[in-house]
């Protein structure tokens, strides 16, 4: 396999674009196709903790090798359920797939030879010194990527905004993968990092949306935000809102979102401008995290307007959904999540999928 680096934007922000090596670049003559004509599913998933077994230093003290906490067997035994959960998802791979939790490249080109994956193109962009890392893959070329750092917090790295530019048929599909600071230490201490994530994103929209207004852009991965956080913590109050504003938006096609409430949560300033399915799904607890017995939508696949005129790519209305597959949820229908000391289970988030239409030439 080849490696080629990603040319360089012109540049149209100060500061915080930044070129990136994509790892993986190969069959560059050829188009792979969605696995059903003009169909494409894109995917988020964090996999919770997928650390290779040899020793870099910046491991969790628990997937530690060397000191025997984390064997060879217990790295495989990993790989091997990660793939059976990607592969429960479809008869195929995703077309568009991103990973939160990943420690290096390592273990993302092992878990994609574990399932034997096919995807050409491959982009991870680590953070120094941080334990684990996002990635990308996709079937669909990729044109160029641009990393946005964060500021250090505590003193240590944040992992940063990736944005990467792909080719879909004729038209340009920018995909944002994040994967925010947690709440670790507090929600308020915690909060600006989630912050300055959302305000580099709102700049990025307003770029490419002053642009072109319907540009194709997709913002996904695991936001540890749910953009509602000031309601009451009652699923079924979250979900009337929810519900109703997604009709508005099905309705007219495309709408601003979240108009009352959440001022001042980080996602609010996104969620003005992009859809979020959770909206119209229809389960009494539609997340695909759980915390302290609450059901959370912290893992999401959030849309612009270009989504929804049916042009280019368009998302296939009430395709969204967590995936929920009996065998990944324990006896209180809970994620099951990876066990160190048993080496089983899964994650403790659950994946969330969309599928889109991508219009042909000939359409």
């Amino acid at each position: 396999m080849n490696t080629k680096k990603i040319p360089r934007q012109d540049k149209v922000l100060k500061s915080g674009l930044w070129p990136a090596l994509l790892l993986v670049a190969a069959l560059l003559m050829s188009c792979v196709m969605p696995k059903a004509q003009n169909e494409l599913l894109v995917m988020s998933y964090n996999v919770q903790n997928l650390f290779d077994d040899r020793l870099d230093g910046t491991e969790y003290r628990e997937y530690d090798p060397g000191k025997g906490h984390w064997t060879g067997e217990d790295y495989q035994a990993k790989l091997e359920a990660l793939v059976r959960v990607l592969r429960s998802v479809s008869t195929q791979e995703p077309d568009i797939l991103a990973l939160q939790e990943v420690e290096n490249s390592r273990a993302l080109i092992d878990l994609l030879k574990t399932g034997g994956f096919n995807y050409p193109w491959k982009v991870m962009v680590p953070a120094p010194a941080s334990a684990v890392n996002t990635a990308l893959l996709s079937r669909l070329p990729v044109k160029r990527v641009h990393v946005h750092h964060l500021s250090l917090f505590d003193g240590q790295a944040v992992r940063p905004v990736v944005e990467v530019e792909i080719q879909a048929g004729q038209g340009l599909l920018v995909v944002f993968v994040n994967h925010w600071k947690s709440k670790s230490g507090g929600q308020e201490l915690t909060e600006p990092s989630r912050m300055e994530a959302a305000a580099i994103i709102t700049r990025r929209l307003a770029y490419w949306q002053g642009a072109d207004p319907l540009a194709d852009i997709l913002v996904l991965g695991d936001f540890n935000e749910q953009g509602f956080d000031r309601f009451p913590d009652d699923v079924s109050f979250h979900q009337a809102i929810l519900h109703e504003t997604s009709l508005f938006a099905a309705k007219d096609g495309f709408q601003g979102l979240l108009t009352t409430g959440c001022l001042g949560s980080p996602l609010f300033q996104i969620q003005q401008s992009l859809f979020d399915p959770y909206y119209e799904a229809p389960e009494k607890n539609p997340g695909s995290y759980v915390f302290r017995g609450q059901w959370l939508a912290y893992d999401k696949i959030l849309m612009n307007q270009g989504l929804f005129n049916n042009q280019g790519l368009s998302y296939i209305k009430d395709s969204f959904h967590v995936h929920k597959n009996e065998f990944l949820l324990s006896q209180k229908g809970f994620p099951l999540g990876w066990r160190n000391s048993s080496a089983s289970g899964f994650s403790d988030h659950l994946p969330v999928i969309a599928r889109f239409y991508l219009e042909s030439d000939g359409d």
